[in-house]
């Protein structure tokens, strides 16, 4: 391997005219690989385990990728269509909020949820957000109602396609660590 900080400084053995053309660097680099083999590091190649790793790496990082473009999709559309789930819980793609979408994926189903209700919900879901449920709901209720809200139906049948893919992807990234070689 020819480190370019060394070529450049050997660069002044083959004249100083600065002209640079590509026969040229093609027998400098011939030229100083002859003469300075003995300085040049062997290239070996990279591990079969490196070489796992980075693939490893790459394809969580796309799970990870994909799984925030579904989570953006879901709350644009929460946004538009019913923007007081959105605030409820902290992260849209935990567990509990899916949950909670899951029970209660329009505005219709969760128009009696009350305090109690949330209560059982949160014990049920393990919460551990360290907000009470009369404060979950108020976030909820607190939240303006859609302008132009699309049907019940539709909106559950949007919600439900992306708490799917969501869910999905939260599996295959935290199953994948297990499976390393």
């Amino acid at each position: 391997m020819i480190e370019p900080a060394s070529f450049k400084a050997a660069r002044p053995r083959w004249g100083s005219a600065g002209a640079k053309s590509d026969a040229a660097d093609a027998f400098m680099l011939a030229d100083y690989a002859h003469t300075d083999n003995h300085r040049l590091r062997r290239v070996e190649p990279v591990a079969q385990a490196t070489r796992e790793l980075a693939t490893l790496v790459r394809a969580r990082t796309a799970l990870v990728q994909a799984r925030t473009a579904s989570s953006n999709q879901l709350w644009a559309i929460l946004s538009e269509h019913w923007p007081g789930t959105a605030k409820v819980f902290h992260k849209l793609t935990s567990q509990v909020a899916l949950a909670c979408l899951a029970d209660y994926p329009t505005p219709q189903s969760a128009a009696l949820l009350g305090e109690g209700r949330m209560r059982q919900f949160c014990h049920r879901h393990s919460y551990r957000g360290g907000k009470s449920a009369a404060a979950l709901v108020g976030r909820l209720r607190a939240a303006p109602a859609a302008a132009n809200p699309i049907a019940p139906k539709v909106l559950e049948a949007i919600i439900r396609g992306s708490i799917a893919q969501i869910n999905l992807l939260n599996t295959e990234i935290t199953r994948q660590p297990e499976e390393r070689p």
